[in-house]
């Protein structure tokens, strides 16, 4: 499972981050996270849509490990903006 927010600070247009929190199923792993400055002059849903895209990445790596060791699982990414998600389906 995975999961993404955003954050803007100044309103509704300003400095963005955005974050993924990976939870692996196996006990022995530990939970990844990531975090990316989108920039100074963003808007949440831009912030969004990044960490979406970061989430994104870390699922591609994990899947990639997990073929080594011939172990595939499916993947969950969650995240609270419907515009967000809709604009990636799209893509």
């Amino acid at each position: 499972m995975i999961f993404t927010d955003r954050s803007v600070c100044g309103g509704l247009v300003g400095s963005g981050t955005s974050a993924a929190v990976l939870v692996p199923v196996s006990e022995n792993q530990e939970v990844q996270v990531r975090t990316a400055a989108v920039g100074c002059r963003v808007s949440n849903f831009e912030c969004e849509v990044d960490a979406i895209i970061l989430g994104i990445n870390m699922a591609i790596q994990y899947v990639h490990a997990l073929i080594k060791c011939k172990a595939v699982e499916h993947v969950y990414i969650f995240c609270d903006c419907l515009h967000a998600i809709e604009c990636i389906d799209k893509m």
